[in-house]
């Protein structure tokens, strides 16, 4: 019998915590101030060097950064200018990024012609030592990202960066088109490369299905740098192995069913675009690519 009651206890107190664990609730945060109503295409990364310190941004230039693990959160404004598709990133040395779209005026300058690139060396709380990327006058930027090397590889710490370049942005000219750009900033670099084109099929610049948009930057276990994004064919895929100085023929991954701009009752347009990640870990997936999108194969 107790031998019996012990089993009992063990399998009630089992039980008990595997309840406890379904139904437990994580406390949600607000990020944004309670006067803020405006927020969205958020963006967030953690420190390396310290995983209290998070930083995150959001349409049109909020910045936000938390020193206790996400608890509690301060908000800023980037300077005028900048026009969101905030990305937010840290490198190997705790230095963080802010990239976006820049609408700046004045003379010789274009609605969203280049890229923004903010620094901050105190962990978010303050901004500054900017540079520019992608300039090139009168032709368009947009949708921009970045990513990091965290491996030992040659190109250690360097930061990259993908977009789409509009030769008119929503033009339905067939003599106007879109195509995939590339960057990189040498570790411990003060000013972008020379953009190098990626895709080898361009689209239309409706900024719509047809248009070549969504790439963004991984990089493998050896340095390998990945990039995927969407276009008329569905998603596609590429890769470089000298730091994105040069790149391959693109591959096609998969058809995207609806393409990546479709409208959702409630909410109206929703991108689809890719996601790309690689597992640099040392677990059994280490060097597996992955690409994550949205699309209306299931209606």
């Amino acid at each position: 019998m107790t031998f019996l009651r012990q089993l009992l206890f063990r399998l009630f107190f089992l039980a008990l915590v595997m309840f406890q664990c379904l139904f437990a609730q994580y406390t949600n945060v607000r990020v944004s101030s309670t006067t803020s109503t405006l927020p969205e295409e958020v963006t967030i990364a953690i420190n390396p060097t310290n995983p209290l310190n998070l930083i995150g941004g959001a349409n049109l230039r909020f910045y936000y950064y938390s020193t206790d693990g996400g608890q509690s959160w301060s908000q800023g404004l980037l300077p005028q200018g900048t026009y969101g598709d905030p990305c937010v990133i840290f490198d190997l040395t705790g230095k963080a990024y802010f990239a976006h779209l820049t609408d700046i005026h004045f003379a010789g300058s274009f609605w969203l012609d280049r890229m923004t690139v903010h620094r901050s060396f105190d962990g978010g709380k303050t901004w500054a030592d900017s540079a520019t990327a992608g300039f090139n006058s009168p032709k368009q930027q947009d949708k921009e990202w970045l990513a990091c090397d965290i491996t030992n590889s040659p190109y250690h710490n360097y930061l990259y960066m993908a977009w789409t370049e509009f030769d008119k942005y929503g033009s339905q000219s067939t003599l106007d088109s879109t195509r995939i750009l590339f960057s990189r900033l040498p570790n411990g670099g003060q000013s972008w490369s020379t953009p190098v084109k990626v895709s080898d099929q361009g689209g239309n610049c409706i900024d719509s299905d047809s248009t070549v948009e969504g790439a963004v930057p991984a990089v493998g276990p050896n340095g390998e740098v990945y990039l995927s994004w969407s276009g008329p064919q569905g998603i596609m895929f590429d890769k470089s192995i000298d730091g994105g100085v040069t790149w391959g023929k693109d591959i096609l991954v998969t058809g995207q069913p609806g393409g990546w701009d479709f409208n959702v009752p409630g909410i109206n347009r929703c991108n689809g675009l890719p996601m790309t990640l690689c597992d640099v870990s040392n677990s059994p997936y280490r060097g597996t690519v992955y690409i994550m999108w949205s699309d209306q194969r299931a209606g």
